[in-house]
């Protein structure tokens, strides 16, 4: 045999054994991706997994899962599932040149879930997925759930097609999704929401760290109609702090014949120790609420609380305005607990020396109700002002002023200091 032709045969079985071992190894990796996934570290999410299978093949492998969800307002320990899903996936692990390798997933409710979607729907519609592992670690998914409908003597639900993606690389994860459509009719009248998007790109998803986007085009209610509605959320870590920041805006809303447009309201958590965060939210992910904790949740949570205190932090509303064909009114409010001078595990709250309190309110024109404006004016929380009324409020070292005005405030300063140190005591 000519020996050119048998060193290209060689080449190409040693290629051939290459590309089939990269793909074996691909499967390989992917298997131990999965195992991490349904098992993330203990306080990152509410989910919990169980009856994972994984068939690993040479160049393909398959598998499934079941994802708990529990109810956040379950009172037992530990709560209850609100629902249940049943995932089947399938890996395509052959390595390419675009990618690494392709999967297809399908996702019902099963136990109650299951039931309750049949009753309502005559069906247990399958979420389907599609995507491909890339070369830089990227995991990008395409979904969709199909239109549902479900017609009864007195109700009606008509929701269009869902589509989406996500992508998952390490610990980032980005989330879109689109529902065009979503009608609701009952004896009350008919409910109509139209083109919903949501968008969410975490950072870091086991901490949360991140942006999301939430809009809604229209909403028509009986009694009127929203549209331009958007919230926005941001989280942020600045070194061993976190700051949050939630936006909600309605461009205009009409109800019962008035109409109320450039509604905002801006609210801002800034300088939040992380360490206590971070110990609620492990909290809050197992035992959903905080109504029913165990002895050793609830030290969990005083501590946490005590260690935020004594490092400080600042809330409150930083701009919360809306405007009618009448007039505009505008408002803001901080609150900032000042760092204790050291850590205590016996904490004792000064309210005198640890609050600073700051509000403003503008009233232009006649944005609310005459008779409003005349209890606001007779309790002394806002005076007249030219074409319009104003308010403030500021309190800091103990002294309390409202509108230029010195108010006793001694005695609740002493009972906030009492509560909030009674209720940082360890169990």
């Amino acid at each position: 045999m000519n020996k050119k032709l048998v060193s290209v045969l060689t080449l190409g079985v040693i290629l051939a054994a290459g590309w089939v071992g990269a793909s074996a190894y691909v499967g390989f990796k992917a298997q131990q991706e999965l195992a991490l996934l349904t098992h993330p570290p203990m306080g990152t999410t509410p989910l919990r997994f169980s009856d994972a299978t994984h068939d690993q093949g040479l160049l393909t492998s398959k598998g499934s899962m079941i994802v708990h969800y529990p109810d956040p307002d379950a009172d037992q320990q530990s709560p209850a599932d609100l629902f249940q899903v049943k995932i089947n996936y399938t890996i395509d692990h052959r390595v390419m040149l675009t990618h690494l390798s392709t999967y297809a997933l399908t996702a019902n409710l099963i136990g109650y879930g299951a039931q309750a979607m049949t009753a309502l729907f005559g069906q247990n519609p399958s979420l389907t997925g599609q995507g491909r592992w890339g070369w830089d670690g990227q995991a990008l998914s395409r979904y969709a759930l199909p239109a549902l409908k479900s017609e009864q003597a007195d109700f009606t639900f008509e929701m269009s097609p869902i589509n989406g993606q996500f992508s998952i690389k390490q610990a980032e994860l980005d989330f879109e999704m689109s529902l065009p459509s979503l009608l609701v009719a009952d004896a009350d009248g008919v409910t109509r929401i139209s083109d919903v998007q949501a968008t969410l790109m975490t950072k870091d998803r086991y901490t949360g760290e991140g942006r999301s986007v939430f809009t809604i085009g229209q909403v028509q209610f009986p009694d009127g109609q929203a549209q331009a509605i958007k919230f926005v959320g941001e989280s942020l870590y600045v070194g061993d702090r976190l700051n949050v920041s939630i936006g909600k805006a309605i461009g205009g809303l009409t109800v019962a014949g008035t109409t109320v447009s450039n509604l905002k309201l801006d609210i801002l958590l800034e300088g939040l120790y992380a360490k206590s965060m971070a110990s609620l939210s492990a909290v809050m992910n197992v035992a959903g609420n905080l109504d029913d904790l165990t002895p050793a949740q609830q030290r969990i949570v005083k501590d946490a609380m005590r260690d935020l205190i004594t490092h400080g932090f600042s809330v409150g509303i930083t701009d919360m305005q809306a405007a009618t064909k009448d007039g505009v009114a505008k408002a803001s409010a901080m609150l900032q607990v000042k760092p204790t001078a050291q850590a205590s595990p016996t904490l004792a709250f000064d309210a005198a020396k640890q609050l600073v309190f700051n509000a403003n309110l503008d009233l232009e024109g006649s944005a609310i109700s005459p008779s409003l404006t005349a209890i606001g004016t007779m309790m002394g929380v806002i005076v007249e002002r030219q074409n319009g009324f104003k308010g403030s409020m500021t309190l800091d070292q103990g002294q309390l002023v409202v509108n230029g005005t010195n108010v006793p405030f001694e005695a609740e300063a002493a009972q906030i200091s009492a509560n909030i140190t009674e209720f940082l005591k360890t169990p």
